[in-house]
């Protein structure tokens, strides 16, 4: 008699168990793309001044204007490599020349023509890095 009665609950538990795992498991690996984030009131936003057909003018810094908390990439005249929103204790300068920062910048969609900023880091802290659309 013991012996039915845990194949009873057994029946009632494993479903149970096992959509508690799926729905986990749904949560724990959906990969959803986050937008990228907007600055914040300490940010300060450089603009990229140079040729964005030269992969070294993109990692230069010193074609990195401040322009103040301007919206990111609001003039779509502008090079495809187009503002870098910096942590005031990151920058201070009226251009990101002399900051800790490393740009990599990459082939935008692979056609050779223009660059972007793939990644704007300084140690551990990351820049947050706003490029125009193909």
């Amino acid at each position: 008699m013991l012996h039915i009665k845990s194949l009873r609950t057994l029946k009632f538990v494993l479903p149970l168990l096992a959509l508690i795992v799926v729905t986990f498991a749904a949560f724990a690996f959906s990969s959803k793309r986050m937008p990228s984030r907007a600055p914040v009131v300490n940010d300060k936003v450089y603009e990229f001044m140079g040729d964005a057909t030269d992969p070294d003018a993109v990692r230069d810094l010193s074609n990195w204007q401040f322009i103040g908390t301007a919206s990111p990439c609001s003039d779509i005249n502008k090079p495809k490599a187009c503002t870098i929103a910096v942590d005031a204790a990151h920058a201070t300068n009226s251009t990101l020349a002399g900051s800790n920062l490393t740009i990599t910048a990459l082939n935008d969609k692979g056609n050779g023509s223009t660059y972007r900023v793939a990644e704007a880091k300084d140690g551990t802290y990351s820049a947050s890095a706003f490029n125009q659309d193909q």
